[in-house]
């Protein structure tokens, strides 16, 4: 698995579930995959990252202009 397999599924299992944010999706195909979400999370690429961080600046959990590290 690298970082754009893991994207792809991200974002079909996204699709799948709307309502299902990019964290929870995250944390869900680690689960079903049995994978430790610390694990998981050198497989989220660059573009993924981006998407969290829209998501979680529009929930307030991190400043506006504030970055989660890369």
């Amino acid at each position: 698995m690298n970082a754009k397999q893991f994207s792809l599924k991200i974002e079909q299992i996204k699709r799948e579930n709307g309502d299902m944010s990019y964290m929870d999706a995250i944390l869900y195909y680690c689960d079903k995959n049995t994978i430790d979400p610390a694990e998981g999370g050198r497989y989220i690429s660059t573009s993924l990252k981006e998407k969290i961080t829209i998501e979680a600046q529009g929930l307030n959990l991190i400043e506006k202009g504030g970055k989660l590290p890369l």
